[in-house]
């Protein structure tokens, strides 16, 4: 009987670390804080946009997230954004622009550059606000 307990507590043991491992944290938008708990992040996400497997996210505080999976698992993609992503559209895999209220972004290597695509003066006020991209 004691033999099958510690069997049974190492099975729990392995199942813990690799749910615990398969969770890694992610970075809360551009803040250079990382989420312990809840995981992957904890920043309210308002936006998607998919093609085929991969696809981004983005919400509040600059979040912006990729996944290579269908949504399985998710990686951070700093937006140099502090304002909420409030909208994402994916051109192809590599390829997606994002925008904030006046912040309009695109990259073309899954989000490991980003670059301003500067259709006002500031991402700081404009008139009106970006509504679609």
């Amino acid at each position: 009987m004691h033999k099958k307990l510690l069997i049974a507590a190492a099975v729990v043991a392995v199942a813990l670390f690799a749910t615990v491992a398969a969770n890694a944290a992610v970075n809360a938008g551009n803040t250079g804080w990382r989420w312990g708990n809840p995981l992957p992040q904890g920043n309210d996400l308002k936006t998607l946009d998919m093609v085929g497997m991969r696809g981004y996210a983005g919400g509040d505080s600059g979040t912006l997230l990729r996944t290579d999976d269908a949504g399985a698992t998710w990686s951070t993609v700093r937006t140099g954004l502090l304002d909420d992503v409030q909208l994402v559209r994916a051109i192809g895999p590599d390829s997606f622009v994002f925008a904030g209220a006046c912040a309009l972004r695109r990259s073309d290597d899954g989000g490991q550059t980003v670059l301003r695509l500067p259709w006002t003066q500031s991402d700081e006020s404009c008139s009106p606000q970006i509504k679609s991209v």
